[in-house]
């Protein structure tokens, strides 16, 4: 995370389950709404589909069913 005269800006790195990127989120001074810029790729040569979404905790991809509502945080 970083922040100067008030603007934020927070950089996420993954690489798990064959996918791997990063998530920015950037908060300008002075202002409350958030971008969020996104940007995946597939280690997988084979097109594949995904549903993603943010959480405030990780997702275990290690538990039987990584992706249930029990297994994630609020949205």
């Amino acid at each position: 995370m970083s922040t100067s005269a008030s603007q934020v800006v927070l950089y996420a790195i993954f690489n798990t389950a064959g996918i791997r990127g990063n998530i920015t989120f950037y908060q300008p001074p002075g202002e409350t709404n958030v971008t969020i810029s996104v940007h995946l790729s597939s280690l997988s040569q084979e097109p594949r589909s995904f549903a993603w979404g943010i959480y405030s905790f990780p997702v275990f991809f290690d538990s039987s069913a990584p992706c249930s509502s029990a297994e994630l945080g609020s949205t």
